[in-house]
């Protein structure tokens, strides 16, 4: 579905769950599950404030990393910036050798009931709401200017330094 023409962000949607996901595989060659996994698990720890209040799953067998987290998306009120929706997402950290994939998704609003923000995305009624563009956009630029970005530069092995010889 392309929501561009509707003046917002264009948000992934996985094909078989129909929910707005943000995913990728990232190839880090020559570095070991284990050890991708403890530069996941390092870079959460650094990420998250309270990090064992958001993991959900540490599974070192597995090398997969779980958790859940929120944050709010502000509301302009004459001119002043105050707390709009608090907006929760779920996100996992799978590691193999070489590799790690990344999803985030189940992007929701606090509510009563669960509330995808696919909600805001298909009523054509909300999605031009100017409060609910601007939770949208402050919802995509989370994800891909802070988020992944500050995920993709943690989970980096660190250059190993070659000692010159004389």
């Amino acid at each position: 579905m392309d929501f561009t023409s509707y003046g917002l962000p264009d948000f992934p949607i996985d094909e078989e769950t129909q929910l707005v996901s943000y995913s990728d595989v990232v190839n880090v060659d020559g570095v070991a599950a284990a050890d991708l996994y403890q530069l996941g698990l390092d870079w959460i720890n650094k990420y998250y404030k309270n990090s064992s209040s958001v993991m959900q799953v540490k599974d070192n067998q597995k090398f997969l990393l779980e958790g859940k987290h929120s944050f709010y998306v502000m509301k302009d009120i004459k001119g002043s910036q105050v707390k709009g929706e608090l907006i929760k997402y779920q996100f996992n950290l799978m590691f193999r050798d070489g590799r790690y994939k990344y999803v985030i998704t189940k992007i929701n609003v606090q509510k009563t009931a669960y509330y995808g923000i696919e909600n805001w995305l298909t009523d054509e009624t909300l999605s031009t709401e100017f409060d609910i563009q601007s939770y949208l956009e402050q919802i995509h630029i989370f994800f891909t200017e802070t988020y992944i970005p500050s995920m993709l530069e943690g989970i980096v092995p660190a250059e190993k330094k070659v000692e010159e010889q004389w």
